[in-house]
């Protein structure tokens, strides 16, 4: 029986070969070299004034290695469902303070479960609509056509592609369907361009991909990844709390993250992940950059 060490901070855990959890994605204290990319990833965030408070220290200290900050979607608390325009103005101003790119993709909180769906789609695009434009970077990015929030990019020799896959309430039967598709075309073009020539891949939105909301695109994902072969990292929102999962036992490539609302406690800082071309273990994570500053999480 093959086995796999996992280090934490206070355990290490051990993996069998017949375990749903071949795990590719280890804590930053796991020692591996040929370190690739580093980059931040936050989500469900600023809900109200003391988040953005927290959010703006967090922006105004980015590590040197962090080469650019993912935003998986939900930009504001679901029970403001006014959507008011200058909310989006905001947090986009806001965001813009960061010292590297952020890539940012849409939540339900801002979209779907809104009042009026259509006018707050439009207050995002707004506000975020190549939003990566607004700082001077060397990252190529790709823009689906018809359907710019969809993005993809390679930084050192990594595939990250970003869709947009929001959670919350159905409002619409055929957009949801429209967007699935377009969702899942994205994904097949990227990693039939880029696949044969990257070690791994990220591919981050907002919610999971679950039969019930996203059938058509969640099967055509495993597709990919089974052909694909490598490991590919899924990083999302919406649930709020930390998961780190193997959810497809047909693709076991695929580990899936779901990140803490960032912010709300001392356990919930950004997730500083770093991709390594290193064969068994690409992907490794560090919860709490912040854990030996507290005073981060403390309002004025």
């Amino acid at each position: 029986m093959r086995t796999w060490f996992v280090k934490n901070k206070s355990a290490v855990y051990i993996y069998s070969a017949a375990s749903v959890f071949l795990i590719f994605l280890l804590p930053f204290n796991y020692n591996i070299d040929d370190s690739a990319v580093d980059f931040w990833v936050i989500g469900d965030t600023p809900y109200n004034k003391s988040a953005e408070i927290t959010l703006s220290r967090y922006l105004n200290a980015v590590p040197k290695e962090v080469k650019f900050v993912i935003h998986v979607g939900d930009i504001k608390p679901s029970l403001d469902t006014s959507c008011a325009a200058n909310t989006y103005k905001s947090v986009s101003s806001l965001l813009k303070t960061s010292s590297v790119p952020v890539f940012i993709t849409l939540g339900d909180n801002e979209y779907n479960d809104c009042a009026r769906p259509k006018e707050a789609f439009a207050n995002w695009k707004s506000n975020f609509h190549l939003f990566d434009k607004n700082w001077d970077h060397d990252i190529q990015i790709n823009y689906q056509p018809d359907r710019e929030e969809n993005i993809s990019f390679l930084s050192d020799g990594v595939l990250f592609v970003g869709v947009n896959l929001v959670g919350g309430k159905i409002h619409d039967p055929q957009e949801w369907a429209d967007r699935s598709k377009d969702a899942l075309v994205w994904v097949k073009s990227n990693f039939a361009r880029f696949g044969d020539n990257v070690p791994n891949a990220v591919v981050f939105g907002h919610a999971f991909p679950d039969k019930s909301r996203y059938g058509s695109f969640q099967k055509g994902f495993v597709e990919v990844a089974q052909y694909f072969k490598k490991p590919v990292l899924y990083l999302q929102g919406d649930n709020h709390k930390w998961q780190l999962d193997r959810p497809f036992s047909d693709a076991a490539n695929i580990t899936r993250i779901t990140i803490r609302q960032t912010g709300v406690d001392q356990n919930s800082d950004p997730l500083h992940v770093s991709v390594s071309r290193n064969t068994n273990y690409p992907f490794t994570y560090k919860n709490s950059p912040f854990s030996f500053d507290t005073s981060l999480l403390v309002g004025p």
